[in-house]
């Protein structure tokens, strides 16, 4: 089988590149495809290849002037400095932490360090958190507007024209903001406010040791992990198209669903004399800036007629004076260089999978930028899937999805996916989504680099949150479940624990692997309690034989298969010549619950339910100890600072 795989990847990489993957290529193709190789595999290595070999076509420029001198940064000198800060906020309450170190960082250097946001419709606790920095700091304060979005839809669902909106924001913000604190300051530093990381201000201060005349100095924004500059939209050198859909002419296609617009990239490897600049942030010098306000009354141009020109852009062009690129001021971006494309809306339909492996490949669709309405309704399903052997999750409704979650809203007044409008758009099933949320290695790798995992988490989160809501009546039922339970006793461990057909993507996992981590925060947290969900009986009876049932808690009434069928899975895989495929079906016959439902057609909408309700008490714990499943991989960003512990083969 892994030599058909492997003579496969080979054939499409000759295909599309006209040549043989390197070692790495092929081991990241293998990854992809963990057993055979079905369309959706094979449509997601061909995507995965011809991002690479884009990748490498693109003209990559280095820039850096060698004849650029430095000097050695006085500290002394910049302490006797004021320095404002001022920049748009909104939904960063995951932010704030790195925001507040960057203000407190920059205090050590200069005599003086306000910071002075607008803040704009968010959907999480930036208010609250913002008005409780102001009453705690003197020199922080911001302005509180809603009245206008910073993001722009049209009404067709497409991104909208946010240039002129952005301009408004940051003269709103800029000019609220020395009102407040007055102009007299010595700099300006223009940020944006979403970075996921500590700000390395050495990097900062190490900028103002550029020796040659400037009057602003623009960060080195680079996308996620790698070298290439981020901020395309406001970078220009001296002979470039100002417009940005004839400087990058695929841009009108491809904005607002990925970066694969871009067809070249700098490396920033030293100091570069640009047109114009930001990169998420920007030192401008005082006099400068308050030469622009005195002269324009106003930070940036604000032209409804300009939808291809960065606001900044015309910030710079004000300036009067030399603008910088700086290999040292360093702002951590998320933005990833890869990105599946949805130029257009597309309905989502199931593959015919469980319900959380299912689920977790649509938020892979959102994460990518899609505007993608699921569609739960079983012909639909038929029409795309071969057969009906994993999805047991119907009702007697068109659209499914409504048994379980609202409607997907993309933009304010969108009511496509509650109206149906959706159902003529193209067909998905999520095969562009990103490795971690298709394939069981890739997650379990994620899972295990926990570096990567948790702004991982809190990114998918976002997601997650924006466009996925609960039903209520399943909501008030876990609630009232969990309050009535656990309400009492504070810490719970959640254990997930699968069927033991589920092997074939978690490796072989026994149960003194789990009670080896439970034993051990037990023995730090004795009053815990436990909360199991599982898909058979087996796990429960364990769970209350080694803890007792005063310190067990399960969910009632869920379906789960009884004692019987472990033990029927057993003997059925005992007998000589039982052939088993790569999901532990035995000689045709699955196991596990939703197999189990498909084959004797007792499929419904309680048992989607059901495993929804034990995920939400799971992301209401204090601890999860799990395996390699879909189920824990949503769990994950449903709660992203739930903490995990993953049981695996290797560990």
């Amino acid at each position: 089988m892994k030599r058909h795989i492997v003579e496969k990847i080979k054939s499409m990489f000759i295909d599309i590149t006209g040549s043989l993957p390197t070692p790495d290529q092929q081991a990241k193709a293998l990854s992809m495809v963990p057993f055979n190789f079905t369309p959706s595999h094979e449509y997601a290595v061909e995507q995965m290849i011809k991002s690479e070999f884009l990748a490498k076509q693109n003209f990559i420029s280095f820039c850096g002037e060698t004849s650029v001198t430095e000097k050695t940064v006085n500290t002394s000198l910049i302490k006797n400095k004021t320095l404002l800060v001022f920049g748009l906020a909104k939904n960063i309450e995951n932010n704030i932490i790195y925001l507040k170190k960057l203000i407190s960082d920059l205090r050590t250097y200069f005599d003086r360090v306000c910071f002075y946001f607008y803040h704009n419709n968010s959907s999480d606790k930036s208010e609250q958190i913002l008005q409780e920095w102001i009453l705690e700091d003197k020199n922080v304060n911001g302005t509180f507007d809603d009245s206008e979005d910073i993001i722009v839809v049209n009404k067709d669902g497409t991104l909208g024209n946010r240039i002129p909106v952005f301009a408004k924001m940051r003269n709103k913000n800029i000019l609220d903001a020395i009102n407040h604190f007055g102009t007299d300051h010595d700099y300006f530093l223009l940020t944006n406010t979403d970075f996921v990381g500590n700000i390395d201000v050495d990097g900062i201060i190490k900028s103002f040791g550029l020796a040659e005349q400037w009057s602003i100095i623009c960060a080195n924004c680079c996308f996620q992990k790698s070298f290439y500059h981020y901020d395309a939209f406001a970078l220009r050198f001296f002979n470039d198209e100002i417009s940005i859909d004839k400087l990058y002419p695929q841009f009108p296609f491809y904005y607002g669903t990925s970066a694969h617009w871009l067809d070249r990239l700098h490396i920033f490897n030293g100091w570069t004399q640009v047109y114009s600049g930001c990169g998420d942030m920007m030192i401008i010098d005082g006099k400068q800036l308050k030469n622009v306000l005195e002269r324009f009354g106003e930070l940036c141009e604000i032209n409804e007629n300009l939808p291809s020109k960065c606001e900044l852009i015309s910030l710079c062009e004000r300036i009067n004076g030399d603008i910088w690129v700086s290999p040292y001021l360093m702002y951590p971006a998320t933005m990833s260089l890869e990105g599946s494309l949805y130029p257009k809306p597309m309905m989502f339909i199931p593959r015919d999978a469980g319900f959380f492996s299912v689920f977790n490949f649509y938020i892979g669709s959102l994460t990518k930028g899609g505007r993608v309405y699921p569609y739960y309704n079983k012909l639909a399903f038929q029409s795309v899937n071969k057969e009906n052997r994993h999805f047991c999750y119907w009702s007697e409704n068109d659209n499914n999805w409504f048994d379980y979650f609202e409607p997907v809203e993309f933009y304010h007044g969108d009511n496509e996916h509650e109206s149906g409008g959706f159902t003529n758009y193209s067909i998905t099933q999520g095969e562009l989504a990103s490795t971690e949320f298709m394939f069981p290695n890739a997650y379990q790798n994620l899972m295990l680099d926990k570096e990567r995992f948790a702004p991982w988490r809190i990114y998918v989160y976002k997601f997650f949150k924006k466009y996925i809501k609960i039903k209520a009546d399943i909501v008030n039922e876990v609630n009232t479940y969990w309050n009535n339970t656990f309400q009492r006793f504070g810490n719970v461990i959640g254990v997930h624990y699968r069927h033991p057909s589920h092997y074939v993507e978690s490796g072989e996992i026994y149960l003194r692997d789990y009670f080896k981590i439970v034993d051990g925060l037990l023995v730090k947290h004795p009053y815990a309690k436990i909360f199991i969900a599982s898909d058979n009986e087996f796990g429960i009876v364990a769970f209350e034989k080694r803890y007792g049932t005063k310190c067990v808690f399960s969910l009632p009434d869920i379906d789960r298969v009884d004692l019987d069928n472990i033990l029927e899975w057993a003997h059925a895989k005992s007998k000589n010549g039982a052939q088993n495929d790569d999901m532990d079906f035995i000689n045709g016959v699955g196991y596990q619950l939703h197999y189990t439902k498909c084959q004797k057609n007792e499929m419904s909408s309680k048992i989607g339910k059901d495993i929804l309700k034990e995920a939400i008490c799971l992301s209401k714990c204090k601890w999860l100890v799990h395996i390699t499943s879909n189920v824990s991989l949503a769990v994950s960003y449903i709660n992203p600072y739930l903490e995990m512990h993953i049981i695996t083969e290797r560990n």
